[in-house]
């Protein structure tokens, strides 16, 4: 059974993330993600899209595999691969022509937060954290990640938190302004689904696509060029190769157990 699902219901569709652990985002899960996004998008009778945990626990997701990035475990060719279908998938989500809206339940780092900075709004539970905390295990948070960080709150703010490897709280996250709305985790999708509705109801998708796409074209145009992303990847290889990455990375995989190799 695939770790990622997509229902329709109306005008709305919704992605459920469930791996019935944490919800590591593998090379699988990405590309899970990107197939499903296309589907949504290619069906005339949707306008919008919510992305949600199926996990009992509360975790959005942990972050993407650190193995795929742990040049011990791979490859340069795998890795080009992995690098391609996340950010094949984050690019097409930040340009969708749909309203996109993360509801971020629990623990979101890294690869996470990348997918809920991509979307239109982000609603998320009391209990939330997130940020883009590559810096902490000793690798650099990818270039188009942090201009999204930097779209949605601000250039000096993005560069304090992701420099820096910060993880916010539900409280940090609504006064930075990565959050639209905290609510408890028991009303989460409810609360999301009732601001869907609204948009639907009173924004019209033909005002509302070009706008969004006017604001965002400065960032996503050039992050979706695929051989700008082959040529990134490549790029980033000797780095993540390098001695203090691959003793940094090795150290973080020691420290988590069994199938929480994750948290980027």
């Amino acid at each position: 059974m695939s770790a990622v699902t997509l229902t329709k219901l109306g005008k709305v569709a919704t992605v459920t993330i469930n791996d019935n652990k944490v919800n590591i985002m593998t090379l699988a899960v990405w590309q899970a993600l990107y197939s499903t996004l296309k589907e949504a998008e290619a069906d005339p009778t949707i306008s919008a899209l919510i992305y949600r945990s199926g996990l009992k626990k509360n975790v959005f997701t942990a972050g993407n595999d650190i193995t795929e990035l742990y040049a011990p475990n791979t490859n340069e060719k795998k890795y080009a691969v992995f690098w391609l279908a996340q950010n094949q998938f984050l690019s097409n989500l930040a340009r969708s022509r749909l309203f996109t809206v993360a509801a971020v339940r629990g623990a979101c780092p890294a690869g996470g937060c990348a997918l809920a900075l991509c979307c239109d709004e982000r609603y998320i539970s009391s209990d939330a954290t997130s940020g883009l905390n590559e810096a902490r295990i000793g690798i650099s948070v990818p270039a188009y990640w942090q201009r999204m960080m930097a779209h949605v709150v601000g250039v000096k703010e993005a560069e304090r938190l992701c420099s820096l490897g910060m993880m916010l709280d539900a409280a940090g996250l609504i006064k930075v302004g990565f959050a639209d709305e905290v609510v408890d985790a028991s009303a989460l999708e409810q609360t999301v689904q009732k601001r869907v509705d609204v948009v639907m109801k009173e924004v019209p998708d033909a005002g509302r696509v070009i706008s969004k796409m006017q604001a965002r074209r400065y960032i996503t145009d050039e992050w979706a060029d695929e051989d700008r992303i082959n040529q990134e990847a490549a790029d980033k290889w000797p780095f993540l190769a390098s001695e203090p990455v691959v003793k940094a990375l090795g150290a973080t995989l020691a420290r988590l157990s069994g199938n929480k190799k994750s948290k980027i």
